[in-house]
């Protein structure tokens, strides 16, 4: 699955099989942590990944007429596809050893744990190392023993945060070179839209609550202190903790302009029904395969 949607061969096609891709890890992996666990790393991948590709098939400005920044279009197009590929080859293979190594409730020892964190790399993402990655499958691990509780709860939202703070570390040299230096707080105030389900939003703006609160009641207080360290701790991840307002992004270049945005955005929406709709609504596959007829037989799916 991972090796035929990453081949590349017509970024198109194979950014639509990655979507699907993370959508059937999605799945597989909230098996193993409990169907009411909420969100984890890859469902969110789907919605970005959908989201990739709208750049990968250059439709982010349809007003503006291609040619006259043709040459821009087509290196974030190559860009984005990269970094797409990246993150499935990356965290998305990981993901499927982990799925086939503990699937099985009996199976789910410390010692095949240690046993199967041992091949991940050593080090930081930024030099190509996968420690962030190690802490993130020991916590889907640890969230997959827990029963629903608030414990629980908070095992997974720290699980998605450090799969996708790696997955950014990985990201930022495809990000930097998508976007122009002279207009990234431009292109990140008009441009950076995005949507989960029929949920629209920006990056721009402050990440809206859900409902009167703005965190789901297990995630209202954090009490989990890796969690707290992350988000709060020094060079912590949230610049306005336990609140949205501020979390806006400026530019989303910036590393900690993204986290800053996204953790918010993860903890706000665990629950959210809308993750787990279908990436493309019927008229959509209906436009994509009107454009792109060999998609087809992979939205049939």
């Amino acid at each position: 699955m991972i090796d035929t949607a990453i081949d590349g061969g017509d970024p198109v096609l194979s950014n639509v099989r990655m979507t699907f891709a993370h959508m059937e890890l999605s799945r597989a992996l909230r098996a193993i942590t409990g169907e009411d666990s909420g969100a984890n790393f890859h469902t969110w991948a789907v919605w970005g990944s959908k989201k990739a590709g709208r750049t990968i098939r250059q439709e982010d400005v349809p007003w503006l007429p291609r040619s006259l920044i043709r040459g821009a279009l087509a290196r974030a197009a190559r860009q984005i596809f990269a970094g797409n590929v990246t993150v499935l080859d990356d965290i998305g293979r990981e993901t499927a050893r982990f799925v086939c190594a503990f699937s099985n409730p009996s199976e789910r020892t410390e010692t095949n744990l240690e046993r199967w964190l041992q091949p991940l790399r050593r080090g930081p993402a930024e030099i190509g190392g996968q420690d962030l990655l190690r802490e993130a499958y020991r916590h889907y691990f640890l969230a997959a023993a827990s029963p629903p509780s608030d414990r629980r709860d908070e095992l997974m939202l720290t699980a998605n945060l450090l799969a996708i703070l790696h997955e950014h570390h990985r990201l930022d040299p495809y990000i930097d070179a998508a976007m122009p230096r002279v207009v990234r707080s431009v292109v990140t105030r008009h441009l950076l839209t995005f949507s989960i389900g029929t949920d629209a939003m920006r990056v721009s703006r402050d990440v809206t609550r859900r409902g009167r609160s703005q965190f789901p009641a297990t995630l209202q207080t954090i009490e989990l202190p890796e969690l707290d360290a992350l988000l709060h701790g020094r060079g912590g991840l949230d610049r306005t903790p336990n609140s949205v307002r501020g979390s806006a992004a400026r530019d989303w270049s910036e590393l900690g302009d993204r986290m800053n945005f996204i953790v918010d955005l993860f903890r706000t929406r665990q629950f959210d029904d809308n993750l787990f709709a279908a990436p493309f609504s019927a008229s959509e596959r209906a436009s994509l395969v009107h454009d792109y007829p060999t998609l087809a037989s992979v939205l049939a799916t």
